[in-house]
Protein backbone atom coordinates (compact mmCIF):
# COMPACT_ATOMS: atom_id res chain seq x y z
CA UNK A 1 0.00 0.00 0.00
CA UNK A 2 1.24 3.58 -0.91
CA UNK A 3 2.13 6.08 1.87
CA UNK A 4 -0.05 8.79 2.09
CA UNK A 5 2.46 11.16 3.62
CA UNK A 6 5.09 9.91 0.46
CA UNK A 7 2.49 10.99 -2.24
CA UNK A 8 1.67 14.40 0.05
CA UNK A 9 5.29 14.77 0.18
CA UNK A 10 5.33 14.31 -3.93
CA UNK A 11 2.75 16.90 -4.28
CA UNK A 12 4.31 19.83 -2.38
CA UNK A 13 7.66 19.12 -3.97
CA UNK A 14 6.31 19.34 -7.31
CA UNK A 15 4.11 22.47 -6.24
CA UNK A 16 7.48 24.15 -5.17
CA UNK A 17 9.14 22.97 -8.56
CA UNK A 18 6.75 24.50 -11.33
CA UNK A 19 6.73 27.73 -8.96
CA UNK A 20 10.44 28.34 -9.29
CA UNK A 21 11.67 26.37 -12.63
CA UNK A 22 9.02 27.12 -14.99
CA UNK A 23 7.27 30.38 -15.93
CA UNK A 24 3.40 28.55 -15.87
CA UNK A 25 2.26 30.83 -12.98
CA UNK A 26 3.65 33.76 -13.77
CA UNK A 27 2.30 33.67 -17.65
CA UNK A 28 -1.09 32.60 -16.10
CA UNK A 29 -0.81 36.10 -14.44
CA UNK A 30 -0.10 37.54 -17.12
CA UNK A 31 -3.39 37.00 -18.56
CA UNK A 32 -6.09 39.99 -19.10
CA UNK A 33 -8.78 38.53 -17.09
CA UNK A 34 -12.16 39.73 -19.10
CA UNK A 35 -14.88 37.77 -16.60
CA UNK A 36 -14.86 36.86 -13.30
CA UNK A 37 -17.28 35.16 -10.91
CA UNK A 38 -16.67 32.99 -7.76
CA UNK A 39 -15.95 29.62 -9.58
CA UNK A 40 -13.93 30.62 -12.31
CA UNK A 41 -12.16 33.23 -14.30
CA UNK A 42 -11.51 34.09 -18.05
CA UNK A 43 -8.07 35.22 -19.05
CA UNK A 44 -7.41 36.57 -22.49
CA UNK A 45 -3.67 36.19 -24.77
CA UNK A 46 -4.30 38.54 -27.62
CA UNK A 47 -3.08 37.20 -31.08
CA UNK A 48 0.87 37.43 -31.40
CA UNK A 49 1.75 39.97 -33.93
CA UNK A 50 4.62 37.33 -35.04
CA UNK A 51 2.19 34.51 -36.04
CA UNK A 52 0.26 37.25 -38.07
CA UNK A 53 3.03 38.50 -40.38
CA UNK A 54 1.45 37.14 -43.06
CA UNK A 55 -1.58 37.52 -45.06
CA UNK A 56 -3.10 40.74 -46.90
CA UNK A 57 -2.55 44.03 -44.67
CA UNK A 58 -5.95 44.60 -44.58
CA UNK A 59 -6.79 41.54 -42.39
CA UNK A 60 -4.24 42.21 -40.07
CA UNK A 61 -5.00 43.16 -36.68
CA UNK A 62 -3.44 45.36 -34.07
CA UNK A 63 -2.94 43.47 -30.73
CA UNK A 64 -6.13 43.35 -28.40
CA UNK A 65 -8.22 45.15 -31.63
CA UNK A 66 -11.01 42.34 -30.87
CA UNK A 67 -11.41 42.44 -27.61
CA UNK A 68 -13.55 45.48 -26.36
CA UNK A 69 -16.13 46.52 -23.95
CA UNK A 70 -19.10 48.36 -24.67
CA UNK A 71 -20.22 51.54 -23.23
CA UNK A 72 -21.99 48.96 -19.94
CA UNK A 73 -18.70 46.87 -19.58
CA UNK A 74 -19.87 44.18 -21.26
CA UNK A 75 -17.62 41.99 -22.92
CA UNK A 76 -18.04 42.03 -26.70
CA UNK A 77 -16.64 41.91 -30.42
CA UNK A 78 -17.56 44.67 -32.01
CA UNK A 79 -15.73 43.58 -36.04
CA UNK A 80 -17.26 42.45 -38.23
CA UNK A 81 -15.75 38.58 -38.75
CA UNK A 82 -14.95 36.93 -41.93
CA UNK A 83 -12.79 33.97 -43.27
CA UNK A 84 -9.79 35.52 -43.47
CA UNK A 85 -9.72 37.19 -39.51
CA UNK A 86 -8.04 35.95 -37.26
CA UNK A 87 -9.19 32.83 -35.14
CA UNK A 88 -10.60 32.54 -31.98
CA UNK A 89 -10.01 29.77 -29.41
CA UNK A 90 -11.13 29.04 -26.18
CA UNK A 91 -9.40 26.50 -23.94
CA UNK A 92 -11.38 24.60 -21.04
CA UNK A 93 -8.83 22.82 -18.92
CA UNK A 94 -9.27 19.81 -16.43
CA UNK A 95 -10.94 20.42 -13.05
CA UNK A 96 -8.14 18.95 -10.86
CA UNK A 97 -4.86 20.18 -11.99
CA UNK A 98 -3.50 23.37 -12.55
CA UNK A 99 -3.71 25.32 -16.16
CA UNK A 100 -0.18 26.04 -15.92
CA UNK A 101 0.69 23.16 -17.99
CA UNK A 102 -0.41 24.98 -21.06
CA UNK A 103 2.92 27.22 -20.49
CA UNK A 104 5.60 24.82 -18.99
CA UNK A 105 8.59 26.70 -20.53
CA UNK A 106 9.59 29.63 -23.14
CA UNK A 107 9.73 27.02 -25.67
CA UNK A 108 7.41 24.96 -24.45
CA UNK A 109 4.20 26.87 -24.37
CA UNK A 110 1.06 25.68 -26.11
CA UNK A 111 -0.98 29.39 -25.12
CA UNK A 112 2.09 30.97 -27.78
CA UNK A 113 1.63 28.67 -30.15
CA UNK A 114 -2.02 29.41 -30.21
CA UNK A 115 -1.23 32.91 -30.23
CA UNK A 116 0.64 32.75 -33.41
CA UNK A 117 -2.91 31.73 -35.33
CA UNK A 118 -4.82 34.10 -33.31
CA UNK A 119 -6.46 34.95 -30.03
CA UNK A 120 -6.82 32.77 -27.08
CA UNK A 121 -9.57 32.92 -24.28
CA UNK A 122 -8.90 30.45 -21.21
CA UNK A 123 -11.25 29.53 -18.60
CA UNK A 124 -9.39 29.25 -14.96
CA UNK A 125 -11.31 27.07 -12.89
CA UNK A 126 -11.47 28.33 -9.18
CA UNK A 127 -11.35 26.10 -5.45
CA UNK A 128 -15.41 25.13 -5.75
CA UNK A 129 -16.99 25.57 -2.30
CA UNK A 130 -20.42 25.01 -2.89
CA UNK A 131 -21.16 20.85 -2.14
CA UNK A 132 -23.97 21.01 -5.01
CA UNK A 133 -21.84 22.45 -8.36
CA UNK A 134 -22.22 19.82 -10.23
CA UNK A 135 -20.69 18.91 -13.56
CA UNK A 136 -23.88 20.65 -15.80
CA UNK A 137 -22.68 23.47 -13.47
CA UNK A 138 -19.55 23.80 -15.43
CA UNK A 139 -21.09 23.53 -19.32
CA UNK A 140 -23.19 25.89 -18.42
CA UNK A 141 -20.75 28.15 -17.31
CA UNK A 142 -18.59 27.49 -20.69
CA UNK A 143 -22.02 28.17 -22.55
CA UNK A 144 -22.40 31.38 -20.50
CA UNK A 145 -18.72 32.11 -21.70
CA UNK A 146 -19.43 31.93 -25.24
CA UNK A 147 -22.51 33.21 -25.34
CA UNK A 148 -20.99 36.72 -23.81
CA UNK A 149 -17.82 36.64 -25.89
CA UNK A 150 -20.23 36.73 -29.13
CA UNK A 151 -18.40 34.59 -31.06
CA UNK A 152 -20.18 32.12 -33.63
CA UNK A 153 -17.39 30.67 -34.87
CA UNK A 154 -15.47 29.56 -31.93
CA UNK A 155 -12.53 27.10 -32.07
CA UNK A 156 -12.94 24.87 -29.07
CA UNK A 157 -10.20 22.78 -27.02
CA UNK A 158 -10.41 20.97 -23.73
CA UNK A 159 -7.57 18.81 -22.11
CA UNK A 160 -8.36 16.30 -19.61
CA UNK A 161 -11.70 16.39 -18.13
CA UNK A 162 -12.07 19.58 -19.73
CA UNK A 163 -12.51 17.67 -22.94
CA UNK A 164 -15.38 15.86 -21.85
CA UNK A 165 -17.01 19.56 -20.71
CA UNK A 166 -16.34 20.83 -24.14
CA UNK A 167 -17.74 17.74 -26.08
CA UNK A 168 -21.09 18.42 -23.99
CA UNK A 169 -21.18 21.87 -24.94
CA UNK A 170 -20.57 21.42 -28.65
CA UNK A 171 -23.48 19.22 -28.48
CA UNK A 172 -25.91 21.78 -26.98
CA UNK A 173 -24.17 24.53 -28.88
CA UNK A 174 -22.85 23.34 -32.08
CA UNK A 175 -23.82 26.28 -34.14
CA UNK A 176 -21.39 28.40 -31.99
CA UNK A 177 -18.49 25.61 -32.10
CA UNK A 178 -16.16 26.05 -35.34
CA UNK A 179 -13.69 23.18 -34.33
CA UNK A 180 -13.49 20.90 -31.38
CA UNK A 181 -10.12 19.75 -30.32
CA UNK A 182 -9.56 17.16 -27.61
CA UNK A 183 -5.63 16.65 -25.66
CA UNK A 184 -5.78 13.58 -23.49
CA UNK A 185 -9.67 13.34 -22.55
CA UNK A 186 -10.87 9.93 -20.96
CA UNK A 187 -13.41 8.17 -23.47
CA UNK A 188 -12.82 4.79 -22.84
CA UNK A 189 -14.30 3.62 -19.58
CA UNK A 190 -14.65 -0.22 -20.19
CA UNK A 191 -11.55 -0.95 -17.81
CA UNK A 192 -13.96 0.71 -14.28
CA UNK A 193 -14.68 -2.62 -13.42
CA UNK A 194 -11.46 -3.08 -12.14
CA UNK A 195 -11.52 0.76 -10.85
CA UNK A 196 -14.57 -0.22 -8.59
CA UNK A 197 -12.72 -3.35 -7.37
CA UNK A 198 -10.20 -1.49 -6.03
CA UNK A 199 -12.41 0.97 -4.99
CA UNK A 200 -14.24 -1.79 -2.63
CA UNK A 201 -10.45 -3.19 -1.70
CA UNK A 202 -8.97 0.47 -0.55
CA UNK A 203 -12.49 1.53 1.34
CA UNK A 204 -11.93 5.09 -0.38
CA UNK A 205 -15.61 5.74 1.21
CA UNK A 206 -14.39 6.06 4.47
CA UNK A 207 -11.91 8.80 4.02
CA UNK A 208 -14.40 10.81 1.92
CA UNK A 209 -18.02 10.54 3.34
CA UNK A 210 -17.39 13.08 6.08
CA UNK A 211 -16.12 15.72 3.24
CA UNK A 212 -18.60 18.14 1.93
CA UNK A 213 -16.27 18.74 -0.65
CA UNK A 214 -13.52 16.01 -2.29
CA UNK A 215 -10.45 18.34 -2.01
CA UNK A 216 -8.49 18.31 -5.79
CA UNK A 217 -5.77 16.91 -4.31
CA UNK A 218 -7.65 13.53 -3.41
CA UNK A 219 -8.35 13.34 -6.95
CA UNK A 220 -4.98 13.64 -8.01
CA UNK A 221 -4.15 10.75 -5.27
CA UNK A 222 -6.50 8.45 -7.45
CA UNK A 223 -5.42 9.46 -10.40
CA UNK A 224 -1.99 7.84 -9.45
CA UNK A 225 -3.27 5.09 -7.76
CA UNK A 226 -3.73 3.36 -11.58
CA UNK A 227 -0.31 3.27 -12.02
CA UNK A 228 1.44 3.05 -8.12
CA UNK A 229 4.46 1.60 -9.23
CA UNK A 230 4.79 4.88 -11.08
CA UNK A 231 4.06 6.91 -8.62
CA UNK A 232 6.75 4.93 -6.51
CA UNK A 233 8.83 5.67 -9.21
CA UNK A 234 8.36 9.23 -10.22
CA UNK A 235 9.23 10.71 -5.79
CA UNK A 236 12.23 8.87 -6.11
CA UNK A 237 13.39 10.68 -9.45
CA UNK A 238 12.10 13.55 -7.67
CA UNK A 239 13.92 13.56 -4.99
CA UNK A 240 17.13 13.61 -6.86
Amino acid sequence: MLDSNKLQEYFDLYNNYTKTHNLGNKYLKSGKIVMQTGHDRVLYYSASSRGLSTGSSKNKLKMDSRFRENDKGEVGNDMERNQDDIKTFLIIPSLFNSPEIFFLARDKSFIENLRSYGEVYLIDWLEIEEPKYLLDDYVHKIIEVIDNLKIKDMNLIGHCIGGNLAIATNVLMPKFIKTLTLLTCPWDFSHFFYIRMLHRYLKLDSGIENLPIIPKIHIQILFFLLFPDYVNAKLKKFSL
